[in-house]
């Protein structure tokens, strides 16, 4: 039972992590690219939960005519509308107030951070209804159901996209993002370019006035991390966001 305990011990740790990267925010302050941009800040005045949009991003919304949610990419935002392209509804320019929920995508990392703890916590539920402890062991047994039911619930609500629902205790922001001039070696960031290719992860390697070089971290089809070397021009590019970390 050695080995239980150190699973246990283990996932107790990963929780906690789990907890620390679902608790991160999109740093909104971080666009290299020149002019003028901006983001849809959305702040609940009672919980103050915030959600950010950026242009090129991809979400799905619904209003309340809508009998499902339709999937879309933000085209463009103002003070008072959002536009949304689609292949199902094409363009479509709607009021903030006119948007009843959103439903939006997380990120590779915390797919597979709610993958390990979903599969970590089956595995801890049926290891110990199968071989349960004896003796002096049973008060593990006791604490290891609770632990491996939190990591798959847990695990669930990480990997599961975030759902918004909007009421009249959510405001909307625009807000203008500042221009940085130099991003630090070891940054996460997220990639809009141009073409409307999304970079969703790109850990910095080397920055220069031109380029920006890096390992782009993705999912294959067994959901394995891969690191793939990515060199884009800064030209390319149509928005960055930095991530907290």
């Amino acid at each position: 039972m050695r080995a239980s305990v150190v699973i246990v011990k283990l996932f107790l740790i990963t929780i906690l992590l789990a907890d620390h990267v679902s608790a991160q925010e999109v740093d909104p302050g971080n666009v290299p690219t020149p002019g003028n941009q901006f983001s849809l800040e959305l702040e609940n005045t009672a919980t103050h939960k915030r959600v950010i949009l950026f242009v090129g991003e991809t979400l799905s919304y619904k209003l309340p005519s809508s009998k499902h949610f339709v999937t879309a990419k933000i085209s463009a935002i103002t003070d008072s509308t959002i536009s949304l392209e689609s292949k199902e509804a094409g363009v479509g320019i709607f009021k903030h107030k006119d948007l009843v929920a959103l439903k939006i995508p997380k990120g590779s990392r915390k797919k597979a951070i709610g993958h390990i703890l979903i599969v970590g916590g089956a595995w801890i539920l049926v290891g110990v209804t199968v071989n349960p402890a004896e003796g002096t062991s049973t008060f593990l047994n006791f604490l290891a159901y609770p632990v491996g039911l939190y990591a798959v619930i847990k695990g669930y609500s990480i990997k599961h996209e975030q759902k918004v629902n909007l009421d009249d205790s959510w405001s909307w922001t625009l807000k203008e993002i500042k221009v940085i001039e130099t991003i630090e070696r070891g940054s996460f960031i997220k990639i809009v370019l141009k073409s409307g290719a999304i970079i969703e992860e790109l850990k910095v390697d080397k920055v220069d006035s031109e380029q920006i070089k890096g390992f782009e971290i993705s999912q294959d089809a067994h959901e394995q991390f891969v690191y793939t070397s990515r060199t884009i021009g800064v030209s390319d590019i149509e928005t960055l966001i930095v991530k907290k970390r």
